[in-house]
């Protein structure tokens, strides 16, 4: 699927919770995830913006990210990203451990999301 270009004013008015992360802070948590969303200005891209319709949250990442509404404690999200980065390095790239790494993935990105929306 192919990310929309839309305006930081446009998610805003659409997302009443948001989370906004600063470039590369995840990464790896967001790996096997695509985006639904991009903005970009004068200078060029900003952000790139995940919608996950079962918390609805969409997270803002890069170097200009829409504003959140949700505060989040930096530490936590370094903690799951450190998680992740570990799944994403396990040994194996055969096809039965990448379903296995994206799976895991996957527990821990719902785990990370369940921690900042309740």
């Amino acid at each position: 699927m192919e990310k929309a270009k839309v305006t930081a004013k446009w998610i805003k008015e659409s997302y009443n919770k948001r989370l906004s992360v600063g470039y590369c802070a995840m990464q790896f948590l967001l790996r096997y995830e695509e985006p639904v969303y991009y903005t970009c200005g004068s200078s060029g891209w900003y952000s790139d913006n995940y919608y996950f319709h079962k918390y609805d949250l969409l997270i803002s990442t890069g170097y200009n990210p829409v504003s959140g509404t949700i505060k989040t404690d930096c530490n936590l999200i370094e903690q799951y990203e450190k998680q992740a980065r570990a799944i994403v390095e396990s040994s194996g790239w055969d096809t039965e451990s990448s379903n296995r790494r994206h799976e895991e993935m996957s527990t821990l990105l719902d785990k990370f999301l369940q921690e900042v929306t309740k």
